[in-house]
């Protein structure tokens, strides 16, 4: 399972926007992902950031699964 995998997931299991602290809990809760990085909740803020429908990052990706909500929370989308 990839980090992006784990991040859905959580955001489907848990069927409620979450922040990236909140999911990252999830994830390490759940066993889903072993992380080995020094800053793991970094990686998943940075995966979800990518993926999601606003991202102006560089490296941002095509394809879309997350929305920011005004809480700062992430809900899931569909790809697109």
């Amino acid at each position: 399972m990839t980090i992006v995998q784990a991040i859905i997931e959580v955001l489907k299991s848990e069927n409620k926007p979450l922040k990236s602290n909140e999911i990252y809990q999830k994830i390490i809760d759940k066993k889903l992902y072993d992380f080995k990085a020094i800053s793991p909740i970094n990686i998943v803020r940075g995966q979800i950031r990518r993926h999601e429908m606003n991202s102006k990052m560089v490296n941002a990706s095509s394809v879309k699964y997350f929305r920011e909500l005004s809480d700062g929370s992430f809900e899931l989308i569909s790809p697109k």
